[in-house]
């Protein structure tokens, strides 16, 4: 986390957060290689009531969010320190700031188009004012794409592929089913393919010695 969803003909696609798109929607080629008919997410959230009751708190599409050509759908997110599991009082979901505090996490669903602008530096401005402290504030304006995070990051490729780049230029191929553990490393998501990739992040906030 998707696609072209910002074309006038999806905006309710953008409303629902669904992913997947209506085959009688014309959309320009340009655009078309951005969308994806494969899947439709939708967030279900479990919880236990008072008296301790295990039920279903919610059901439903989550909200789309792009920024840098890049869309998100943040489907969870735990505030800093430990994460409790109440009975009828437990928190709300935390997606700001975007990277998690100490002891926080974050879940979501990230779509890279075949080339986003994560070397341009009025884009990369306003992409933090858009999102403060978000993804805008940790590329590098000098080496497009390359940043550096405070976490333990999941992550799972579910369709298309990408290349992971490290420090001097080494590189592996990400595709459908592979699982990347990523321990505060410098590094890049490099889109060739001329589709879209879809993967899905886990953020675990880590103190960097």
């Amino acid at each position: 986390m998707i696609g072209a969803i910002r074309l006038g003909c999806l905006e309710a696609g953008k409303r629902s957060g669904s992913i997947s798109t209506p085959f009688a929607c014309r959309v320009p080629l340009r655009e078309a290689r951005r969308i994806s008919v494969t899947f439709e997410f939708k967030r279900i959230v479990t919880d236990r009531t008072a008296d301790g009751k295990s039920v279903f708190e919610s059901e439903g599409p989550v909200e789309l969010e792009t920024v840098l050509d890049i869309d998100f759908l943040n489907m969870w997110g735990t505030p800093a320190g430990i994460p409790r599991v109440g009975a009828g009082d437990n928190p709300a979901p935390e997606f700001e700031p975007f990277f998690p505090k100490p002891g926080g996490s974050r879940f979501m669903i990230v779509q890279f188009p075949p080339e986003a602008p994560t070397g341009d530096a009025d884009a990369l401005a306003k992409a933090e004012e858009a999102q403060p402290g978000g993804i805008g504030g940790v590329f590098e304006s000098d080496d497009p794409g390359m940043h550096v995070t405070d976490s333990i990051d999941y992550g799972i490729c579910l369709e298309g592929e990408l290349y992971l780049e490290l420090d001097d230029g080494e590189e592996r191929r990400i595709t459908p089913g592979t699982c990347v553990v990523q321990r505060g490393t410098r590094h890049a998501w490099r889109n060739r393919s001329g589709k879209v990739a879809t993967m899905v992040y886990i953020y675990i906030a880590a103190e960097r010695t």
